[in-house]
């Protein structure tokens, strides 16, 4: 399926994690167990790294399926933080 196809015919669903992907999910976890200000801080900064994850996904995702993946968690990100 073409959704899922790089420019070379490789099908990519999932790829190692890069570093504005760790650091969300990992500021989303320590906000999870966190209270207070803190928590606050933290899931604010977790969510401009999910941003920012899904701005790289789709401009420079390497297929459809990626490109589509980071536009989702763009739009999850804003709708739960605004």
């Amino acid at each position: 399926m073409k959704f899922f196809e790089t420019d070379d015919g490789e099908r990519v669903i999932a790829q190692r994690p890069n570093p504005p992907i760790i650091a969300a999910f990992g500021l989303w976890a320590l906000a999870r167990v966190s209270s207070g200000d803190i928590s606050d801080v933290l899931s604010v900064i977790s969510a401009f790294f999910f941003i920012a994850w899904g701005l790289m996904e789709v401009f420079w995702g390497v297929n459809y399926w990626r490109k589509s993946l980071g536009a989702v968690v763009i739009v999850i990100t804003l709708i739960t933080y605004l």
